[in-house]
């Protein structure tokens, strides 16, 4: 009689754990979140406007995969944690998540939180400045970050535009 034995998987051990010095990648959603957020961040203030256009980008991305509300709201909580509590803030937590994502993804990340900059209509000097940090953490080249910057300003023209 032969014997055979089932592999039996062992459990990860670091499975689940969120603790200090832990290293972990960012899953997409959250690393694509997480330079909307710093931006959302960047005139100290937390604007409906800035959190309904994120709840619009998520609903209508193929890269959240028709999520909840409840999933973005999970989203933008978890990546506003992971810029607060990571030393180095903003910088270290977009730094992060250019490490979890493709150069195009980098982009696409980039292009939503350019969306983010023009959601309350008022662009702050501390909101210009995040811009072009965001572009240089995530790893996007100037001139395409000047494109994107261009063409969302343009989508956002109203219909009084002259």
């Amino acid at each position: 009689m032969i014997f055979s034995r089932k592999r039996q998987e062992r459990p990860n051990l670091f499975a689940n754990l969120k603790a200090k010095g832990i290293q972990d990648t960012l899953e997409v959603p959250v690393a694509i979140m997480v330079p909307m957020v710093a931006m959302m961040w960047a005139d100290k203030h937390k604007d409906d406007a800035e959190t309904e256009l994120i709840h619009s980008i998520c609903a209508s991305s193929p890269i959240f995969l028709k999520p909840t509300h409840r999933d973005i709201d999970d989203w933008i909580t978890e990546a506003d944690r992971i810029i607060h509590e990571t030393p180095g803030g903003d910088e270290k937590a977009c730094r992060r998540a250019k490490d979890a994502l493709t150069k195009p993804l980098r982009q696409t990340a980039y292009a939503f939180a350019i969306k983010i900059l023009f959601a309350d209509e008022k662009v702050t000097a501390e909101e210009k400045a995040k811009a072009e940090h965001l572009a240089e953490w995530l790893d996007v080249d100037r001139p395409l970050a000047g494109e994107i910057i261009k063409v969302i300003s343009i989508l956002r023209h109203g219909r009084d535009a002259s």
